[in-house]
């Protein structure tokens, strides 16, 4: 079963069988053996950069979604802020 998002280009090699032949599957979050089968690795996550673009302009600047991750904040930037209004859910 061939999927799109399957790229072949992982460096490591497999414990089981030592094929260097890795498939990382982005959409899975799996890394695995080509030749054997063996899921070296699961739930992985993609720490890439995440673009958004609508329009022409938005793909050139390349505007990233959400603030970067932050190791001098305790829990690296991803909390939530919600603002203090002085209203509840009912106005």
């Amino acid at each position: 079963m061939q999927r799109s998002s399957k790229i072949e280009t992982s460096t490591d090699t497999c414990p089981e069988c030592g094929s260097k032949k890795i498939i990382i599957d982005g959409r899975s979050g799996e890394r695995i053996c080509g030749t054997c089968g063996l899921v070296m690795a699961d739930s992985m996550i993609n720490e890439g950069p995440e673009w958004r673009a609508f329009s022409q302009d938005e793909r050139e600047s390349r505007s990233r979604v959400g603030m970067p991750l932050s190791f001098s904040v305790h829990d690296k930037g991803l909390s939530t802020m919600i603002g203090q209004v002085g209203k509840d859910a009912f106005g």
